[in-house]
């Protein structure tokens, strides 16, 4: 069972950052200066794991202290900098989202920190920092993960320390920290043995979150539609919907503040009523699309539907479905005698120009091409491809969909 966290901690260096040119460049130059010797890029890679002062220990260099220095001055003067990889700040939004505290525990001084990731304002995603001045020993010994948890109040099994490096995962160790490895920024794998998970880019960290309902719902998961928060935005959309449906034919800026409201998206957007809707937010219309009367959208996932569209009347468009058999459709009593039927749900892709015929029932996972014509009365339950008209019960491609000359 997945484990929930109160806080992550991040290393910085190839985890959050990819910083590996800028620091291996001028080790080049360090390593030049101090031993006449010309290494390669290849040779120096090894360092990338290693805290600063390791690397010193390790070239044997005369004074570690002077040498880290001005490495660390070239690393600040390297034209290209560091960069953030790929998806990490949504990975950081996501968790700040969900209210989960996040840190950093790092050999960086607090210069290259301030360089590094306060100037990109990174530092707003943190409730703290625990950087190279911050303690007499640093990684692999546990004592920078011990003071972060001493600021961050909590408990060793209550957090997880995520890094690329074998110094992060033998600090975690060392510290009774779960341990998650940065494979994206990771140069070698050698010691790191069954860390608690292996995530292959950033965005797959946010697996750690615990969904919501709705995230459940949206990604096709079994879910609790008795959720307080799912049968809030279940009962705004009713009220909407209801008053929608009772405004003059003639209000269209009314109907459009409504549907603003009511819908994910609907730039110019024309809908007769009556319309229903389970959720609303989760149906985004394209420009110039027309909806004729009575359709209902069941939008337990995405509806997505594409510009200068026609919907006739009557159109009916699911997005959720049960377990077939009756013991396995209906969940734990709710306590009042009430059972919420279990539900899982595939979204409805529909393309641009695409005309969908009266009384046309559309089932959960459809995606529809462009330049399509749907048939009256058609069930469709499977794919229908681009530039086609097609019709039925189950609904089949009948021939291209050409200009008439």
């Amino acid at each position: 069972m997945k484990k929930t966290y109160k806080a992550i901690i991040y290393d910085i260096d190839g985890t959050v950052l990819n910083t590996l040119a800028m620091n291996m460049y001028p080790l080049m130059k360090i390593i030049k200066e101090e031993t006449g010797e010309d290494w390669t890029y290849e040779e120096v890679l090894k360092f990338a794991a290693y805290p600063g002062m390791k690397v010193m220990e390790e070239l044997d260099v005369k004074d570690k202290e002077k040498t880290y220095a001005r490495w660390v001055q070239y690393v600040n003067e390297y034209e290209e900098g560091a960069t953030l990889y790929e998806g990490m700040e949504d990975v950081l939004k996501g968790f700040q989202a969900h209210n989960v505290l996040q840190a950093v525990v790092s050999a960086k001084t607090k210069q290259q920190y301030q360089i590094d990731v306060v100037e990109k304002g990174l530092d707003q995603y943190m409730f703290t920092a625990i950087l190279a001045d911050d303690t007499q020993q640093h990684k692999p010994d546990p004592q920078p993960l011990l003071e972060c948890l001493k600021r961050l109040q909590l408990q060793p099994e209550e957090v997880i320390y995520i890094g690329d490096a074998l110094s992060d995962y033998l600090a975690a160790k060392n510290a009774h920290i779960d341990f998650g490895y940065a494979m994206w920024g990771s140069v070698s794998s050698e010691g790191i043995i069954d860390p608690a998970y292996t995530f292959e880019k950033p965005l797959d960290v946010l697996t750690l979150l615990e969904k919501t309902e709705m995230e459940k719902m949206l990604a096709g998961e079994l879910y609790d539609c008795g959720d307080p928060q799912l049968m809030a935005q279940w009962h705004k959309a009713k009220n909407l919907m209801r008053t929608y449906n009772q405004l003059d034919s003639e209000d269209s800026d009314g109907k459009q503040k409504i549907l603003k409201s009511l819908l994910g998206k609907c730039d110019q957007v024309w809908i007769t009523s009556p319309f229903y809707v389970d959720y609303g937010c989760n149906i985004y219309i394209g420009e110039h699309t027309e909806i004729n009367m009575n359709c209902t959208f069941l939008d337990d996932n995405k509806i997505v539907i594409g510009k200068h569209g026609l919907i006739a009347p009557n159109v009916n468009i699911y997005t959720a479905y049960h377990p077939t058999h009756y013991m396995d459709r209906f969940g734990e009593d709710t306590g009042d005698g009430f059972q919420f039927c279990k539900t899982e749900t595939a979204p409805v892709i529909i393309g641009d120009y695409v005309w969908i015929g009266g009384g046309s029932v559309i089932l959960p996972g459809v995606h529809i091409g462009d330049n399509v014509v749907i048939g009256a009365g058609s069930v469709v339950t499977h794919d229908i491809p681009s530039n086609v008209i097609a019709y039925g019960n189950p609904c089949k491609v009948i021939k291209e969909n050409k200009r008439q000359k």
